[in-house]
């Protein structure tokens, strides 16, 4: 699926990619990528569920095949802490 995006900024509409595939979503920016894809062909985010936890995975780096991995354990609502006023 491909949607657009505005930028906050300029205001210039990008195009970004969107798949659901077997397990995993993966979200591609035009003119971005990963290390180990080819050009036009990556998708530098990628959203997968794991032991029941969402894990985010960033190929922040072109030039780097490791990516920032963020687990989403503490974004659990149960664990929201609520404070008096």
């Amino acid at each position: 699926m491909i949607v657009t995006l505005t930028d906050l900024e300029t205001k210039q509409e990008h195009q970004v990619s969107i798949n659901v595939t077997n397990g995993f979503i993966e979200i591609g920016f035009t003119g971005f990528g990963e290390a180990e894809a080819e050009d036009g062909d990556g998708t530098p985010i990628v959203i997968e569920m794991v032991n029941g936890v969402p894990v985010v995975r960033l190929f922040h780096d072109i030039n780097s095949a490791e990516p920032m991995t963020v687990r989403m354990d503490n974004a659990r609502e149960s664990l929201r802490i609520h404070h008096e006023n």
